[in-house]
């Protein structure tokens, strides 16, 4: 748990861990797994493998907004050779469960971005502000947030090194930070 300081004032964040995560590759979902979350090409095959997040919002349903939502990621980049854009979308359909078909879904808007570099050393910690996604799908009376992760870079730009290329989540460090 966190501690901020608003006006001076002190208020505690509240770390929510994903209720389930998952990844498959673009090329063929049946590669589903919970246990590595990858983004990008994890091996010499053009894969282009995309990571998916579900938070459970419903203890935050009855006040119908927050303050602040972080999406608090740890990553692992590998094999980038200048930089790639890694997005995370938000799926806009509710989803009480994800499945593998959540990779190619096209009901996807986009909610932040960052960009690794060949240099950067591992872990590379990212915070994203997701606040405004987070409190439309609390007024609307939804409680489950699903976002997608995914490496624009190796997506338009294919394998060209035809070698490994992309990030892994470190999911023990993956959460969303909420100021109430």
């Amino acid at each position: 748990m966190a501690v901020l300081l608003a006006a001076g004032v002190a208020s505690h964040a509240e770390d929510v861990k994903p209720a389930e995560a998952g990844s498959t590759a673009c090329a063929c979902i049946d590669w589903w797994t919970t246990k590595n979350l990858w983004v990008g090409n994890p091996n010499l095959l053009n894969r282009k493998d995309r990571t998916s997040i579900r938070f459970d919002l419903t203890k935050h349903l009855a006040k119908g907004r927050v303050s602040k939502a972080e999406l608090c990621l740890a990553v692992h980049p590998f094999g980038i050779y200048d930089e790639n854009t890694f997005v995370v979308e938000q799926l806009m359909r509710e989803r009480m469960e994800l499945k593998p078909t959540d990779t190619l879904s096209d009901d996807a808007e986009k909610r932040a971005e960052f960009v690794l570099k060949a240099e950067d050393k591992p872990p590379c910690r990212q915070r994203l502000d997701v606040t405004e996604c987070v409190n439309k799908l609390l007024q609307t009376g939804h409680t489950q947030l699903v976002l997608r992760l995914r490496d624009t870079t190796v997506e338009d730009r294919g394998n060209k090194k035809n070698k490994a290329e992309g990030l892994a989540v470190i999911a023990n460090e993956l959460k969303l930070e909420i100021l109430p």
